[in-house]
């Protein structure tokens, strides 16, 4: 019996998971901050707002969500030179450092995952998972919330949340 799209990507993100929460507890940091940390070191200077329509999140989480990275080290909130009534975040030392350990993170679960996999093979699977992704996007604009811009608008690769 063959499986479906749906199980292997379940499957995957299963083993992602534990396979982060590993690697991640090393670090300091939960999954539950990952994209959090990710988004503030995309977008140096950004506003809990636009923090909050990125990842698709209520203010209240993205709030306790900022104070536990600041609490842990990984980011700070500075006045905003623009608006003092406003925050921007930035990462710290420690949070730039974690910031590219993730990126090398999510290079060794695919080396770990592919294993043996031919480099065109594997390629071949990520051209075809790209085709899937823009399909969605595409048939489905609000995938990454009502916020995000339309797919013409967007390269996957510099997407904020991928």
């Amino acid at each position: 019996m063959q499986h479906t799209l749906s199980y292997h990507i379940i499957c995957l993100q299963k083993d992602f998971v534990r396979f982060c929460n590993t690697r991640l507890n090393e670090m300091g940091l939960s999954k539950g901050l990952l994209f959090f940390l990710i988004y503030i070191g995309k977008h140096p200077g950004c506003s809990h707002t636009a923090l909050s329509r990125a990842l698709g999140m209520d203010t209240g989480h993205t709030t306790r969500s900022i104070a536990k990275l600041v609490e842990t080290g990984f980011a700070t909130r500075e006045p905003n030179p623009s608006d003092r009534r406003g925050l921007v975040l930035h990462l710290t030392e420690k949070g730039e450092e974690t910031f590219h350990k993730i990126y090398e993170l999510f290079v060794e679960w695919d080396e770990l995952s592919f294993g043996d996999v031919p480099l065109e093979e594997r390629q071949h699977l990520t051209a075809l998972l790209d085709q899937v992704l823009t399909h969605r996007l595409e048939s489905y604009p609000a995938l990454f919330g009502e916020e995000e811009p339309h797919l013409d608008q967007v390269d996957l690769a510099t997407h904020p949340l991928l």
